[in-house]
């Protein structure tokens, strides 16, 4: 996995930068445990998406009757990973009052609570309808209701950068990551750069008729990943979410000691080889991977964004933001 990043540049006309640090093979620290103490180890290393990585790690190590146990944890991980963003940090960087309020229901909702996941969609989007199944029409008249007395903040913000980023800006389209993919990168080993591929969460959602609506007149721009974490939010907070869950099953290549598991971020696996009882070999590969190789999906946003003028602190951010990097990420001046 990588370490932490650097992103640099972007004025004075000079190109946005990335740089990987030191990367961390987490998955060594797994070497030599049972199978149950590297769930648990896992689960315990990684605290953006800990249940996810379980999840993963009891595929690839054949621990199939804890999988079930996992999902309500992965659902409620997700929810509030996407809810921290949409609520607390999209505002604060356009410079809205952020929804403390609702942020901290979201964050302690029971997974199994219908009532109470309909009001917060309720809450969050202003309205009953399913912002899913709108059309551009549909959702430019959700947006337009930003303009009312105490519209929610996450459609004010999303109006406000409706308005503010064009069509083009960082339009990238990327095939969905694949099980040979995942096959390939696991033979080369860390060392080599994976075939570009998209790992993030918008491959779940092309078929959603917002976001399908909004891939053919604009393409995967800037706008487009954004709104896709906010489907993915509501989509979480349904009673039928377990379907997003199932690419991640599919996605598990027909091979022993490989698992597969859907995160916050996209797409995490893992790779096992147990002996005698004991993990002989393990590694991981996040989301983050895929997205900071070479031609990968964030160089290759950061190359389709201005680099110039007031815009660059907060493009910056939802840049990062809709890539969403499992790793620290700083942001350099210059």
């Amino acid at each position: 996995m990588i370490g932490s990043l650097t992103l640099s540049g972007g004025e004075n006309g000079r190109p946005w930068r990335l740089a990987c640090g030191a990367v961390v093979d987490a998955g060594q620290l797994c070497v030599g445990l049972t199978p149950h103490e590297a769930v648990a180890r896992v689960s315990s290393l990684f605290s953006l998406c800990g249940t996810a990585h379980a999840i993963a790690a009891t595929r690839a190590l054949g621990l199939t009757e804890m999988d079930a146990a996992c999902h309500d944890g992965v659902r409620l991980e997700i929810m509030r990973d996407h809810a921290l963003a949409l609520l607390l940090e999209w505002p604060r960087w356009l410079g809205l009052p952020p929804a403390r309020d609702l942020l901290a229901r979201l964050m302690h909702l029971k997974a199994h609570d219908p009532a109470a996941c309909a009001g917060l969609r309720r809450e969050l989007t202003g309205t009953s309808a399913d912002i899913a199944g709108f059309d551009l029409p549909g959702l430019g008249q959700w947006l337009e209701s930003a303009r009312e007395p105490h519209a929610p903040v996450l459609v004010t913000v999303l109006a406000w950068l409706r308005e503010r980023l064009c069509a083009d800006w960082g339009r990238v389209s990327l095939p969905p990551l694949q099980a040979g993919d995942i096959e390939a990168a696991f033979g080369a080993g860390h060392d080599a750069p994976p075939t570009p591929r998209d790992a993030g969460i918008l491959p779940d959602h092309m078929d959603t008729p917002v976001i399908r609506a909004l891939i053919g007149a604009e393409g995967g721009s800037l706008f487009v990943r954004l709104m896709a974490r906010v489907v993915d939010l509501l989509a979480y907070l349904h009673p039928t979410s377990q379907a997003l869950f199932s690419r991640a099953a599919a996605l598990s290549p027909h091979l022993p000691g490989i698992g597969v598991a859907r995160a916050a971020r996209g797409i995490v696996t893992h790779r096992a080889v147990v002996r005698q009882g004991r993990v002989t070999q393990y590694a991981i590969l996040s989301p983050t991977f895929w997205h900071v190789a070479p031609g990968g999906l964030l160089p290759r946003i950061a190359a389709g964004l201005p680099v110039d003028g007031p815009r660059r602190p907060w493009l910056a951010r939802l840049m990062l933001s809709c890539v969403n990097p499992c790793v620290p990420v700083t942001v350099e001046e210059g």
